[in-house]
């Protein structure tokens, strides 16, 4: 797969007060996906939710991830957003990469952070 095949996908980073404008040029940019790196466990400002969901509604693919370096972010019951479980927001988007280099199928995504991004992956032999 060349460089040109993969798509494109972006970290947008909340903090307090964090307005939309980083995920809503990187959608207009053309990302097929977005890791939000959030607070604690992956918390949004209020004007980054309201980004992210726009979003989503137009087709791209949300990873919720945590900037404070330790703690899983569980799928946060919001439809068209995959929890990052265990992963950094930059190993997580080199797996929504990856992910949407072969689907878009979010369950298939979704199963693939819970089975790779949880400390508990064991390879089959």
């Amino acid at each position: 797969m060349g460089r040109r095949a993969l798509p494109k996908v972006d970290i947008a980073c909340s903090y307090q007060g964090a307005g939309p404008q980083a995920i809503k040029a990187f959608a207009d940019a053309g990302a097929a996906g977005i890791v939000t790196a959030g607070t604690g466990a992956g918390g949004l400002s209020p004007a980054m939710t309201e980004a992210r969901d726009d979003a989503v509604k137009n087709g791209v693919v949300m990873v919720s991830a945590s900037r404070t370096g330790s703690g899983a972010v569980y799928d946060p019951h919001v439809r068209g957003v995959i929890g990052a479980q265990d992963l950094t927001p930059q190993k997580a988007r080199l797996l929504l990469l990856l992910s949407l280099a072969t689907t878009h199928n979010e369950h298939r995504i979704q199963t693939w952070f819970h089975t790779f991004g949880t400390g508990q992956f064991t390879a089959r032999h």
